[in-house]
């Protein structure tokens, strides 16, 4: 069963989702997520997606994403924080 191809998926998760159980509660992670709100990183985000034919993913709506093709829910906060901790070479979580 062969049918159009299935767009690539754009995300930014908002940093206080990814990384306050890695590192440390000290930094203001909402601060941040605020700011680059405020700046238009997000924005820009949505922009790349459209001129690279991606779909948009907004995960500061929603944690999980149902896959197209296998119907499996995937965690996207887990889903990027384990990709972030394998590049860095961290294990499970350092």
């Amino acid at each position: 069963m062969s049918g159009p191809p299935r767009p690539r998926k754009s995300c930014s998760p908002p940093k206080r989702k990814l990384f306050s159980e890695i590192v440390s509660r000290v930094v203001d992670w909402y601060a941040i997520d605020r700011r680059e709100e405020a700046d238009g990183e997000i924005d820009e985000v949505q922009r790349l997606a459209i001129v690279s034919r991606c779909e948009f993913i907004d995960a500061r709506r929603t944690n999980r994403l149902i896959c197209g093709d296998c119907t499996n829910e995937i965690d996207l906060t887990e889903h990027f924080r384990d990709r972030l901790v394998r590049s860095a070479g961290l294990g499970q979580y350092g």
